[in-house]
């Protein structure tokens, strides 16, 4: 607003640099008689009255568990209307990752910081947080972490004891080997092998009466037993 009489020129509305940067007036000088005008351009310079903001309010990504550290899992990236403090913005993960497994840089990538374990934790929900020193904004990201065949299988019994009369018939079930994997999906398959003693060759030993399958781990008879000729 302008004051006819001295000139003063004053503010009467709040401005908004992000809306109009620059204001051009034209101002118009009268004697009754006589008239001038000029021209008066009024920059609006930048003040941090705007928060950042994330282009979504939560995000999500997937690892394997065997990436090297310092990989980099996604980046989230926050934008700020102010001039002054886009560039300012700094990322922090303030929540769901107590062993700090992952880091996040300045420019808001998320890192792997530490080995990780799916067979301990799966999934992580990060809080992240970013600021430009004055406002926060803060957004989730859920990592899944997929599994790799990094564990092996586990018999439930270190050893079994089993007794039977030598004229059982052959195919007769005798017991059940009970194995399990920390791994999942494919990676959690387990095959049973047959061999005698220390015996190490994970093929079926055609010379044993006894045979394994494969995928359930029954043990059966598969030819006549002679208590005579072999006791145990």
């Amino acid at each position: 607003d302008l004051n006819p009489s001295s000139g003063w020129l004053k503010l009467v509305r709040p401005l908004d640099r992000e809306i109009n940067q620059w204001h051009n007036l034209s101002i118009w000088i009268s004697d009754g008689q006589n008239f001038n005008q000029t021209k008066l351009f009024i920059k609006v310079m930048d003040s941090n009255d705007n928060p950042p903001k994330f282009d979504h309010s939560s995000y999500s990504a997937a690892i394997y568990e065997d990436s090297p550290i310092g990989i980099v899992v996604i980046k989230v990236e926050a934008v700020d209307a102010d001039e002054l403090s886009k560039f300012q913005l700094r990322y922090y993960i303030v929540e769901g990752d107590p062993h700090n497994q992952f880091g996040i840089t300045d420019t808001g990538e998320v890192f792997v910081n530490r080995e990780l374990d799916r067979e301990k934790v799966d999934n992580y929900r990060l809080k992240i947080l970013v600021t430009d020193s004055k406002f926060i904004t803060e957004t989730q990201i859920i990592v899944t972490i997929l599994d790799v065949n990094d564990n092996g299988p586990n018999c439930k019994k270190s050893e079994y004891f089993e007794m039977i009369s030598e004229d059982v018939a052959n195919g007769s079930s005798i017991l059940i080997v009970e194995a399990e994997d920390a791994d999942e999906n494919e990676n959690a398959v387990i095959y049973f092998s047959l061999s005698e003693g220390d015996n190490n060759d994970s093929t079926q030993n055609e010379s044993l009466p006894f045979v394994i399958d494969q995928q359930t781990g029954l043990l059966t008879t598969r030819a006549l037993i002679d208590r005579e000729k072999k006791s145990s």
